[in-house]
């Protein structure tokens, strides 16, 4: 198996994640991507990965923080100084993806990122950040791991557009996907991937919108410590990497499929994406 998202560099894993990542490949999860929601965090997240053959990594700014720059001069300068930066850690051969990077219009009220006002302003920060971001991966030949919460098909309308004028392809995952099914059609067409957390162990509506992606469009994911899979297991209040089984055993026991054939070409789709060796 492998678990295509993970941060277990945050803070939830700061004093256990080596002793994690071994527990996990004891459960058959043999390769884990440590995804960077920040420079901080990917800065971390490489330093993490150089250290253990079976990390991997990805380095990206989350739409949570471009509300730090509303109101602050010479934005368009401090992206292109977070993009370089990005670029200059992206060199590093453990780092697979640009992520996590994308929209989010969600109301926040529980989060060290309050999200009381989603104004056009910072949707429009929100786009302009994801833009420069999509173009990093473009020129570095990355895939993108994607983040849209009710964001409707703003993520998937701005990566189209930006191909159609610059003639150039480019691919990468939804993860934590949270659309419907024509949204989901739009994405296939488009040559993306899917991942789901713990999630579709939730409701049965996000089992059947998972049902529908085709098996070779699919990723495993646990975006571990958050979305633990029901029943819960083992660490209450974290989830876990090698969760990623339950979650990969709800998409085969809705699919009418062994758990070999998911874990295998899930597996197989991860290696592909992310040219993982």
């Amino acid at each position: 198996m492998v678990d295509t998202h993970t941060h277990l560099n945050f803070q939830a894993f700061d004093n256990d994640w080596q002793e994690i990542v071994d527990q996990s490949l004891k459960a058959g999860v043999t390769k884990m991507i440590i995804v960077g929601t920040d420079l901080d965090s990917s800065q971390k997240a490489v330093a993490m990965a150089s250290d253990h053959p079976a990390l991997y990594t990805s380095v990206g700014i989350h739409p949570h923080h471009v509300r730090a720059m509303l109101g602050k001069s010479n934005i368009k300068f401090q992206i292109s100084k977070l993009i370089n930066r990005l670029g200059k850690l992206a060199t590093n051969k453990k780092v697979v993806a640009i992520g996590e990077v994308g929209l989010d219009y969600h109301y926040y009220q529980k989060s060290k990122h309050e999200n009381k006002e989603v104004s056009p302003q910072l949707i429009d920060l929100q786009k302009e950040l994801l833009l420069a971001q999509i173009k990093l991966a473009a020129k570095l030949d990355k895939p993108l791991i994607l983040h849209s919460r009710e964001a409707k098909t703003d993520v998937l309308d701005l990566i189209e557009n930006w191909k159609l004028k610059i003639g150039n392809s480019i691919t990468g995952v939804f993860h934590c996907f949270d659309g419907s099914k024509k949204y989901a059609r739009k994405i296939i067409a488009a040559g993306f991937y899917f991942s789901f957390t713990g999630n579709i162990t939730y409701n049965d509506g996000r089992a059947i919108v998972a049902k529908s992606i085709p098996l070779d469009r699919l990723l495993l994911e646990t975006d571990c410590p958050f979305m633990k899979p029901r029943p819960n297991t083992g660490d209450e209040l974290r989830s876990l990497p090698s969760d990623v089984k339950i979650t990969g055993l709800s998409h085969a026991k809705t699919r009418g499929l062994t758990e070999s054939e998911v874990f295998d070409t899930t597996t197989k789709n991860a290696n592909s994406l992310f040219k993982l060796r």
